[in-house]
């Protein structure tokens, strides 16, 4: 999810920004970050996205910078590819991005290139060259025509793709300066930094120099692109080769599978400081409450096996049971968060339990793996105070488990997520198991030459995800 405030944004354009995000939503293509929605709330445009879990390609130019090693020629042309893809189609619904850059380039779990972030608050005819540097628009990438008052157009979009090009080649900005002034006039007089000739296929080289022409006129169309170049034809159809043999994650981990568990309930329940101490083990007594959501992750390892779990923290107030269904729809698991110091909010968690019941659903259909979680025990004077009455209730209410929890002592909290996260390994299993004796094919969980193969159907129950 991302959040504008909305006081950088002018009054006249914000039904025109909440309309064309409704258009982006509309947008389905492998190679574009999909937009679910968007809704004004506490001062703010949250616009809820995709989740890509490879987070961009400025962490991997990063990497790359870091090693001391350029981008695999292979690695390059997936890449390339990806973006003239996402790039044709969304030029082709009549979309300019207007904020192409690394940053704004991401890679999902199955190793897709997404062209996301859009340039939305900077689209509007009347902006001028400062209203850019204002925004969100990075400097390095702008086309010169935008200094001279020019409207953005998919040219600009095109200057844009070849500085990105460039930076993906060579690992450094095609234009930079030591000030504002230096960088501009560069740009204006097209004064890139040097090509270096014979580190990429010449048809990579022609493309930046065709993208970087100062005269918009001459630069070509998206769809030009793929008729010259004919880049598609250079690439090996297996990605994950290319992903994993070249480096392009900083593999750390090789896990058997993500889990997304959802932590729901009133805002003061102090969920917040659930999640950070079990994922980071750490307690502030002072917190904000969540806006729409958060979440972190951890490892967990069980019998050898490791996970990633990405514990989702979502907004406590009941308007957004919209976000629930959104957020929730592809998770493992849910924890439901109680309060010791006011059982009074008991009702309020049944309403919370048909909510995320109503609104999600398990792999096979049936309802998510719950656990009901009372936070606070050590502000109670006696820590077993309300034991039996707090058993009583889980149990009469169809959760799995209940646990009595100090976020501040971390009592009881690693004991109600191991719980957790270990029925959801077993639920997942028997269900494989089920669809095995039904003879359906599952995914394959063995790694033949360090290449993990993936079944892009059944990729909700069982992923392989490396982490940097």
């Amino acid at each position: 999810m991302k959040q504008i405030p909305i006081n950088t944004i002018k009054k006249e354009n914000l039904k025109i920004i909440e309309n064309d995000i409704q258009n982006l939503s509309e947008l389905n293509s492998i190679n574009v970050v999909k937009y679910y929605d968007c809704f004004f709330y506490k001062n703010y445009l949250n616009i809820i996205t995709e989740y890509c879990v490879f987070s961009n390609l400025r962490k991997l130019i990063d990497y790359h910078k870091n090693i001391n090693k350029p981008i695999n020629q292979n690695v390059l042309n997936i890449i390339i590819s990806d973006i003239i893809s996402g790039l044709n189609y969304i030029h082709d619904k009549n979309i300019i991005h207007q904020n192409l850059k690394p940053e704004n380039i991401f890679i999902d779990k199955n190793y897709n290139v997404k062209i996301g972030d859009f340039g939305i608050i900077n689209q509007f005819d009347n902006m001028t060259e400062a209203d850019y540097i204002k925004g969100d628009i990075k400097l390095n990438y702008m086309a010169p025509e935008l200094f001279t008052c020019k409207k953005y157009s998919s040219k600009s979009d095109m200057w844009a793709f070849g500085c990105l090009i460039y930076e993906l080649c060579f690992l450094k900005y095609s234009f930079n300066g030591l000030s504002r002034k230096e960088l501009v006039k560069k740009i204006k007089n097209n004064s890139y930094q040097k090509i270096e000739k014979n580190l990429y296929d010449l048809y990579i080289i022609n493309l930046i120099y065709k993208l970087l022409n100062r005269n918009y006129k001459e630069r070509p169309e998206i769809n030009q692109i793929n008729l010259t170049l004919n880049i598609k034809d250079n690439l090996n159809n297996d990605k994950n080769l290319y992903f994993l043999d070249y480096g392009i994650l900083n593999r750390k981990y090789m896990f058997n599978a993500d889990l997304k568990i959802i932590v729901v309930g009133s805002s003061i329940t102090n969920k917040t400081q659930f999640v950070n101490k079990w994922t980071k083990n750490s307690f502030n007594d002072t917190y904000k409450s969540t806006i729409v959501s958060e979440f972190g992750f951890k490892i967990f390892e069980n019998n050898g096996d490791l996970y990633r779990i990405q514990l989702w923290d979502l907004a406590g107030q009941d308007k957004n049971s919209m976000i629930t269904k959104i957020i929730g729809k592809d998770a493992h698991g849910v924890v439901i968060m109680s309060s010791a110091t006011n059982i009074g909010i008991r009702e309020e968690v049944i309403k919370w339990k048909k909510s995320v019941e109503e609104s999600t659903s398990f792999c096979d259909g049936e309802k998510l793996p719950c656990i009901l979680v009372e936070n606070d025990i050590d502000l109670l004077g006696d820590p077993e105070e309300g034991e039996l009455d707090f058993k009583e209730f889980w149990m009469n209410n169809g959760f799995l488990g209940g646990f009595r929890v100090s976020s501040k002592t971390g009592k009881n909290v690693n004991e109600s997520m191991e719980f957790l996260i270990k029925k959801i390994i077993r639920k997942r299993e028997d269900y494989d198991e089920k669809k095995l004796n039904e003879n359906l094919e599952i995914p394959n969980k063995e790694f033949s030459n360090n290449i993990l193969q993936h079944d892009n159907k059944n990729r909700m129950r069982n992923n392989y995800c490396l982490v940097y």
